[in-house]
């Protein structure tokens, strides 16, 4: 739970509710850990690449190596083809699509604001 807590406190930052949300979420959860430490591993050191599109391409790879016979992923996202940040919504987006095989259901963020 620690690791989690860690997570959260990175990935929320100065948001307290939204963390408090997420934490509460996966209370009474498994939680699949991608990693055991903080940022990249030593062999990604000096890529282009950040925890957030790391994040991105595993989770994505492990569903398409599942061997499940549909894979989908439910996406929260503004629609916007570039994000505010590598390693958002947009570029799991586009992995989806590159994929080819996954199915992509859109909640629209902006919605949400109306």
């Amino acid at each position: 739970m620690a690791a989690l807590k860690d997570y959260a406190r990175l990935a929320f930052e100065d948001f307290d509710n939204w963390r408090t949300r997420f934490l509460d979420l996966q209370q009474n959860h498994d939680v699949l850990a991608l990693s055991d430490r903080e940022g990249l591993p030593r062999w990604l050191s000096g890529s282009k690449m950040d925890s957030w599109m790391r994040g991105n391409r595993w989770v994505m790879q492990m569903a398409l190596t599942w061997g499940a016979e549909r894979i989908t992923t439910v996406v929260l996202w503004d629609g916007k083809t570039v994000g505010d940040a590598p390693g958002g919504t947009a570029q799991m987006v586009q992995l989806a699509r590159d994929a080819g095989t996954i199915r992509i259901v859109h909640v629209d963020a902006k919605q949400l604001l109306t």
